[in-house]
């Protein structure tokens, strides 16, 4: 497998503009510079998906213990953010929760690439946002906001 990297945000540019202009996945790779079909395709899937689409966070506690709920297998750097700034003293991140689940990659993971980055739905940064989400709900439970 051939390895990638988004070197920076002109080459995003450049694969979400030329996604939208080739109906051929092979073409598409070969002006993109992918030596893989398959990673090119992985990329524009990224880039031309879904601007906004709603997600389930829930959070909940019981005495020192607080609980975030996901959908998504969120990568262990977001869920280690997450526990780290938690206003609870234990606090479990849980994945696969609301009937549906997919790659939540950290914003590093779609850098250096890897299978679940080359398979996640999501733009950059959106596990970021979700885990700083997490967060803000975890706080407001503690101190009922």
């Amino acid at each position: 497998d051939e390895d990638y990297r988004i070197e920076d945000a002109e080459r995003v540019w450049e694969v979400n503009a030329k996604a939208k202009d080739f109906a051929e996945p092979a073409a598409l790779a070969k002006s993109l510079g992918f030596n893989s079909t398959y990673h090119a395709l992985a990329v524009c899937r990224r880039y031309n998906a879904p601007a906004t689409r709603d997600y389930a966070i829930s959070v909940w506690s019981i005495g020192d213990l607080g609980f975030n709920c996901t959908q998504f297998e969120t990568f262990d750097t977001l869920g280690k953010f997450i526990r780290e700034n938690s206003p609870y003293p234990f606090t479990f991140v849980l994945g696969y929760s609301d009937d549906e689940s997919a790659y939540l990659p950290s914003a590093y993971s779609y850098e250096y690439g890897c299978y679940e980055a080359d398979n996640s739905m999501f733009a950059i940064g959106t596990g970021e946002q979700m885990a700083a989400k997490s967060v803000q709900m975890l706080i407001d439970l503690k101190y009922q906001r």
